[in-house]
């Protein structure tokens, strides 16, 4: 008698199948982690990202000290992290995963209404930092050192709170008034605070900010200028401008580390009409002089912001034929790069002192310079945790 080979039952068939399934999936898993890692050892380490417009990390040095309190490992994961093939469409993948999951956040930034990307307010939430306080401090001594200065100060708020309806819902949004108020609380009476908020919130609606970028817009420095002229000292400051569309295609550092990259943003640039007046830009670190505040260089590469002077230094001067002996010296951030432009007309010369980029004396400027105002122009976010303006303005 024939033995009949039995057949499987079909509950033993999809469990085959599944395994099979399974293992498949576990294979092209490892396979793609295999692929990355051999990527990552090819590939040549990255000094900067155009993207994200910032120095990217670094294999860090070994040592027994670095290993033990382990600050080495924490090195070597944000080296990693920075060097990762395919970095950039790693991040875009990540964020749709995460929309799909209905998150509001990726890469330390909120998701918000009208395809605004925001920062969230990080570490510096409470505004209440050791820097804050050397700063501040900073600031009222050299204010009390040189009486014989207009010193003003101007701290411009962040998107987080000039556009604080369009945060997602139940997302933490600081406290920027009450960081705000306790800097002018403590200023001294030497220095007059020139109070921003109230005038970028008043056009919250007109484009304070770009949608893909941490930088306030040229228009919001424009109506900045227009509330603090007086205060400055500016008794017929200029009312039209002709306005010129420099980029429509520019995408922020908000957009790279988000992975978000739904709308790009314009750049403009405000020219005041009936000033007659001209100048020339002198760069120290180049050794070069520029006709224009403008690089149109900057337009060729990812941070269209830096059309601006081209980007940060730590020292240039502007040199007018203004001839009234006004002469200001800024002591700024990168907020103050399309703000300064407005202020050309009105100062016999401006020197710009970025601290984080600067190793020489204030005082030397003071004097070569003869430097009748000086005005600290910084945004809220970066004023917080700032270390170096203490450096600059010599505090102990």
């Amino acid at each position: 008698m024939d033995r009949k080979t039995p057949v499987k039952a079909p509950k033993q068939v999809k469990y085959r199948f599944r395994g099979l399934h399974n293992l498949a999936l576990s294979a092209a898993f490892l396979l793609v982690i295999l692929l990355a890692a051999v990527l990552n050892l090819i590939a040549k380490d990255r000094v900067f990202s155009e993207s994200e417009n910032r120095n990217l990390a670094q294999k860090p040095a070994v040592s027994m000290a670095s290993v033990l309190d382990g600050s080495w490992g924490a090195d070597y994961e944000d080296y990693l992290a920075d060097q990762f093939v395919f970095r950039d469409r790693w991040m875009s993948l990540k964020l749709r995963l995460d929309q799909m999951m209905g998150r509001k956040e990726s890469g330390g930034v909120y998701l918000c209404e009208d395809h605004y990307l925001i920062e969230t307010p990080g570490n510096s939430s409470t505004g209440e930092g050791a820097a804050l306080w050397r700063s501040l401090d900073a600031i009222n001594s050299f204010a009390a050192a040189h009486p014989e200065l207009n010193c003003d100060v101007m701290i411009v708020p962040n998107a987080i709170s000039v556009l604080a309806d369009k945060l997602p819902e139940n997302a933490p949004g600081g406290d920027q008034p009450a960081q705000m108020e306790l800097i002018s609380r403590t200023l001294s009476a030497q220095l007059d605070f020139l109070n921003v908020t109230d005038t970028l919130c008043q056009h919250a609606s007109e484009g304070m900010f770009y949608r893909t970028d941490h930088h306030w817009t040229t228009l919001a420095a424009k109506y900045a200028f227009d509330a603090v002229a007086e205060q400055l000292g500016i008794t017929n400051p200029a009312r039209e401008y002709d306005v010129y569309t420099v980029s429509d295609t520019f995408e922020g550092t908000l957009a790279a580390k988000s992975g978000s990259h739904a709308v790009t943003d314009i750049v403009q640039v405000y020219e005041p009409v009936g000033t007659n007046v001209s100048y020339y830009v002198n760069y120290p670190d180049t050794h070069t002089k520029s006709g224009s505040v403008y690089v149109s260089s900057a337009l060729e590469g990812k941070d269209h912001y830096a059309v601006f002077f081209g980007g940060n230094h730590g020292i240039l001067e502007i040199i007018t034929t203004a001839g009234n002996g006004r002469n200001l010296l800024v002591f700024k951030d990168s907020y103050a790069n399309c703000f300064v432009p407005l202020l050309i007309p009105y100062y016999e010369s401006i020197t710009m002192i970025d601290p984080r980029y600067y190793y020489g004396s204030a005082e030397t400027v003071l004097q070569t310079a003869q430097i009748s105002d000086v005005l600290f122009l910084y945004n809220l976010n970066t004023f917080l945790g700032d270390t170096a303006l203490g450096d600059v303005l010599g505090a102990k």
